[in-house]
């Protein structure tokens, strides 16, 4: 019988789901397969994934977003797994040649003192919520996104 990708990633799924991960992990996994992996390879047979289909997958993501590598690396794990069930002999993703994420520069995503001295000053003319969300920002190390999502 000739597998399909998506009957390998679901073989694949079942182990990774009951491996101990953290649910928030398994999801964000989970869309990585619906949206990147799936709608790419589900379809195709394992046994005629070439190092090609792996190259041009690759480099679609590499067009499309900042980083791939891991997504790149879970789609390779399916692979692996087919050639660890016997259904393929070697993993095409071991041969391709697969680009690098670029080394994005650092921003200065952080206040220095004075620019931290300033913010204390200012606080006491804004409303109490907005206070009390900058100084949350400021003095807990809480990230913008964890903070806009507490109610």
């Amino acid at each position: 019988m000739r597998k399909t990708f998506s009957d390998v990633y679901e073989e694949w799924d079942v182990l990774y789901k009951n491996s101990g991960i953290v649910m928030s992990t398994y999801s964000k996994t989970e869309g990585y397969f619906k949206n990147h992996i799936l709608p790419f390879f589900a379809h195709m047979k394992v046994s005629k994934i070439t190092v090609r289909h792996c190259k041009k997958f690759a480099l679609q993501l590499s067009k499309n977003l900042k980083y791939f590598q891991h997504i790149i690396n879970y789609a390779s794990d399916i692979m692996n797994t087919a050639v660890r069930y016997e259904y393929i002999n070697s993993n095409p993703f071991n041969i391709a040649k697969i680009p690098k994420e670029i080394v994005h520069e650092i921003s200065d995503n952080y206040l220095d003192i004075e620019d931290f001295k300033l913010l204390i000053s200012y606080l006491p003319t804004l409303d109490l919520m907005t206070q009390a969300l900058l100084r949350l920002l400021m003095l807990t190390g809480i990230r913008k996104g964890e903070l806009l999502v507490l109610t």
